[in-house]
């Protein structure tokens, strides 16, 4: 029964962070949104249809972030006393993942590259 509680606790804390997370990102989109139509305005003819595509899988990206920030911030929705060692190797897989992403892009972290100097 208690673990019924704190678990329901647990997904309730979880929708509400979800929903508050939810409204930001409006503000946001709605931003991006007017940077998208200025953009738009000042491109030429021949790379409108790029651009608009573009932006499109940009908005895209960021949904796909604000999925994965979510389920990072809660813990992949795992509770503390059912984690097992196949939980520590999906986490794992994740992060290799995700930094075969960051290779492929060609990011780098320029804050390492300021403290090793």
């Amino acid at each position: 029964m208690k673990k019924a509680k704190a678990r329901d606790k647990a997904i309730e804390a979880s929708r509400v962070a979800f929903e508050n997370q939810m409204a930001t990102t409006v503000e946001v989109k709605t931003s991006a949104a007017k940077k998208t139509a200025e953009l738009l305005k000042n491109s030429g003819k021949n790379n409108e249809k790029a651009l608009g595509a573009f932006i499109s899988k940009i908005a895209d990206i960021t949904d796909r972030l604000e999925l994965l920030r979510w389920y990072a911030d809660n813990h992949m929705e795992c509770q503390p006393e059912e984690v097992t060692w196949g939980h520590v190797g999906s986490a794992a897989h994740v992060v290799e993942q995700l930094q075969e992403l960051i290779d492929f892009l060609g990011i780098t972290n320029t804050n390492e590259k300021a403290v090793a100097a």
